[in-house]
């Protein structure tokens, strides 16, 4: 209960520094001596955002917040990237907030277009190089989710491929030692393909119905192997050159 109130509190005289800044300031942060003190309950009690507050904050905002949630990382515990995604959108309220916005497709997309492979070259630091590729692999399994992609209109969907091939070349062309994360690489993949399966693209469909561990893949958000790898790969390439999109 000590917590609980603490954390209403602050987030009350939080508030209008918020709203100033266009940021929600999360009152407690991992590795702060009161994040230390805190049990798993309280710590995800602490970065809901009171109700009120949440619901009058433009979209932008609240995809920053989800940005800036300690326990989006927790996509990183279960089996699966989708599972994990699955959980956060039960456990944290912002998720909830973001995927209920009709705008949501058009706030990432911007955000997506803004987004450089090349910058992770800038980061000096293996935490920082980690926190890039990890944000970035975030954005794009977040644009993969059904709610995002029906928010978009084809047109959208169809320059997300675009746009999601070449940063699959940029981080293809990067050396070595960048290219060792395997949701880096295929994060983007899984976008692509999730969005050929939105379109309903038949050569695709038909590949998924004949194919059981590529349409295992597609659900769960992960490529399990190399072969349903080239398999999805062939056929969003395929897709890319034969539609015009270069």
């Amino acid at each position: 209960m000590r917590i609980s109130f603490l954390t209403t509190l602050f987030c009350m005289v939080l508030v209008s520094l918020a709203t100033s800044q266009n940021r929600w300031m999360y009152p407690f942060q991992p590795g702060t001596e009161a994040w230390k003190k805190m049990s798993l309950q309280e710590r995800r009690e602490a970065q809901q955002i009171p109700a009120e507050i949440l619901k009058n904050m433009p979209t932008e905002m609240v995809f920053q917040a989800w940005q800036d949630l300690p326990g989006r990382l927790e996509i990183l515990a279960f089996n699966s990237i989708q599972q994990g995604f699955d959980f956060t959108v039960k456990t944290y309220n912002v998720l909830q907030e973001l995927l209920a916005r009709e705008d949501i497709g058009q706030v990432v997309l911007n955000h997506y277009l803004k987004m450089k492979v090349d910058n992770l070259n800038q980061k000096t630091s293996d935490k920082a190089k980690g926190e890039f590729i990890t944000d970035f692999g975030f954005i794009e399994f977040l644009l993969s989710q059904p709610l995002v992609l029906n928010s978009l209109s084809e047109n959208d969907k169809k320059r997300l491929i675009k746009e999601t091939i070449k940063r699959l070349e940029d981080k293809a062309s990067l050396p070595q030692d960048l290219k060792r994360d395997a949701f880096w690489e295929e994060s983007g993949l899984i976008l692509s393909a999730r969005i050929l399966r939105n379109l309903k693209n038949q050569k695709l469909l038909q590949v998924i119905e004949e194919n059981k561990m590529l349409k295992e893949s597609l659900d769960i958000g992960e490529i399990r192997s190399e072969s349903v790898y080239n398999e999805i790969y062939n056929n969003v390439m395929d897709y890319y050159n034969n539609n015009h999109l270069k």
